[in-house]
């Protein structure tokens, strides 16, 4: 008779996952026939799960202290990863030269034409940010995005927004303006300044970079220690950049030998870890690795994560809400006749 151990099998077959700077190669479980083990790597489980025990600051603290942690770090490193990976080249104006110039992505700051008074780091997401969000989602067709806080020396918040979207700068000025009416910042810097139009947003194309990517990335994850630290969530990205799609495939022989051919070509690139291995690739590399059906498959995943909807919800009436407006119209109408009840009836309740 087998004993518990030996009962515990774990059956695995070989992926590879193509993300916009590496090839992951691993094993994945499919079936743990009551194989339990924390240090098996489980592609359902979301690094954001994963990141949320154990991590550490860049300051070197252990829980939350407004800075961003190792573990968001690494999280906003591949949202921005795939926001540039999804985004698409489109043709803009230049309004100060007037001629039009190529780009994929748009870096938007938005400040506080006042002081922040009263108001804390969470009034300002969700009173200021998510309005304009919303606004712009609504008016110019925002989909992916991703934003960061940051403090300034005066210690106002201010936000940075990446988007692929186009947006002309006079709109979104106005757009933001707009939300911050409701604040009183407006009428402060009126008051001060005698005009209600303060320029408090900044938006320029980023293009001529040689690697976005990288760009992005250190910008977008720098520490926040300097300025001072921020109250509640530091940044968040739309719900497509959130998803759990993944452009993996089964090893078979010829990916196998597409693999052995890649890693023996970037041999510097590999990073072993104990349950995976690592090829990281810049974008050069890339396009030289990922092509044929390999590149067909991510380009149906850069589209899958582009072109994602939020499934719409189903708006049902509960039932104990339809019973009781059933009993006040009884109710309503027994009154109307003055009917007589016999002897131990009772209205409805």
């Amino acid at each position: 008779m087998k004993s518990r151990l030996e009962q515990r099998e774990v059956t695995t077959i070989p992926v590879v996952q193509i993300r916009p700077n590496c090839l992951l190669v691993y094993n994945q479980i499919i079936n743990r026939s009551g194989f339990k083990s924390k240090h098996v790597v489980n592609p359902t489980i979301s690094s954001e799960q994963t990141g949320k025990q154990g991590s550490k600051s860049l300051t070197g603290e252990k829980t939350y202290s407004g800075d961003m942690t190792k573990a968001s770090v690494m999280r906003l490193k591949r949202v921005v990863n795939t926001l540039v990976a999804i985004s698409e080249e489109k043709v803009a104006e230049d309004w100060k030269r007037g001629k039009s110039f190529r780009f994929k992505l748009n870096f938007i700051t938005l400040t506080l034409p006042a002081e922040q008074g009263m108001h804390t780091d969470k009034d300002l997401k969700k009173k200021a940010l998510d309005p304009l969000l919303k606004r712009l989602k609504r008016k110019y067709n925002l989909k992916s995005y991703v934003w960061k806080a940051e403090k300034q020396k005066n210690g106002n918040l201010h936000f940075h927004l990446t988007t692929d979207t186009y947006i002309h700068y006079e709109d979104l000025r106005n757009e933001w303006n707009g939300v911050l009416t409701a604040l009183g910042y407006i009428e402060t810097f009126r008051q001060k300044h005698g005009h209600s139009n303060p320029n408090s947003t900044d938006i320029h194309a980023i293009h001529k970079v040689r690697d976005l990517t990288s760009y992005l990335v250190k910008y977008m994850t720098k520490a926040n220690k300097d300025d001072g630290n921020i109250d509640g969530k530091m940044w968040d990205c739309s719900i497509n950049l959130k998803q759990k799609i993944k452009c993996a495939l089964e090893i078979d022989n010829g990916t196998h030998e597409w693999l052995v051919d890649s890693f023996s070509r970037f041999q510097d690139n590999i990073r072993e870890k104990e349950w995976c291995t690592f090829l990281f690739l810049k974008e050069n590399e890339f396009k030289k690795v990922v092509n044929g059906k390999y590149l067909a498959l991510y380009n149906e995943w850069r589209k899958a994560i582009r072109e994602y909807e939020r499934p719409e919800r189903m708006i049902k009436v509960p039932v104990v809400k339809e019973e009781k407006r059933h009993v006040k119209r009884f109710n309503k109408v027994f009154d109307q006749l003055s009917l007589v009840l016999p002897p131990g009836w009772t209205k409805r309740n």
